[in-house]
């Protein structure tokens, strides 16, 4: 391919970028709830299933979900 076309790939391909939707916001990992938690005085195990009313926690504490 001609260094040329090469050149009008590039500037297509980033004025592309300049009109995308931002990304959505990602969930939290149950190690990022659990690490918050135990920072926030809540008892819970280490492993399993984080409880709802620790997420809703979360939830409230950080204003994101």
């Amino acid at each position: 391919m001609p260094s040329a076309d090469l050149e009008g790939f590039g500037a297509a391909a980033i004025a592309g970028l300049a009109t995308a939707a931002p990304l959505p916001r990602r969930e939290p990992t149950p190690a990022e709830i659990r690490a918050w938690a135990l920072g926030a005085g809540w008892s819970l195990s280490a492993k399993g299933r984080v409880p709802a009313e620790v997420r809703s926690a979360w939830i409230a504490a950080l204003g994101t979900r």
